[in-house]
């Protein structure tokens, strides 16, 4: 299935936010993901094409702070 959505947080696009879609049950081990572009809308891929199978996912948001800007040291580690 084709899916695309838009991330929001307090009325904000969340610019940046990775989207990981874990299967909740079934057989299926793929993770699909998507990650928001600046107005927050994201489409979600699995194993590198467009769409995610059918079914039941937990979903995680990672969403890292934009006024962060990571160090070398921060980059080395991790």
């Amino acid at each position: 299935l084709q899916v695309q959505g838009k991330i929001v947080v307090d009325g904000t696009p969340a610019k940046g936010a990775v989207l990981l879609f874990h299967p909740d049950g079934g057989t299926s081990t793929s993770v699909s993901s998507g990650q928001a572009k600046d107005d927050g809308t994201f489409t979600v891929v699995t194993d590198t094409k467009p769409g995610i199978p059918p079914g039941n996912y937990l979903v995680t948001v990672t969403w890292p702070d934009p006024s962060h800007v990571a160090s070398d040291r921060d980059k080395l580690l991790g």
